[in-house]
């Protein structure tokens, strides 16, 4: 039973600033993939595909701040 919990830790775990920050370029190709694909089909579920993608960014970017900023006062 044991064995179960570390999936479930890795779940909820908060990556720490490195973790963030080494996932930045694949979330910079996300977007700029997302933005292309939207420029041939502006349609609305695309545009809420997108504004989702930048949401997920900026809440991404924000916990990178805080990480960064914890890792400085520490």
């Amino acid at each position: 039973m044991t064995g179960d919990l570390d999936p479930q830790r890795r779940m909820y775990a908060t990556p720490n600033a490195a973790e963030l920050q080494a996932a930045l370029p694949a979330l910079a190709e996300r977007i700029r993939t997302d933005l292309e694909a939207l420029v041939f089909d502006p349609s609305p579920s695309r545009c809420d595909g997108v504004a989702l993608t930048l949401y997920g960014a900026q809440t991404h970017v924000l916990r990178l701040r805080m990480a960064t900023g914890a890792a400085a006062n520490d």
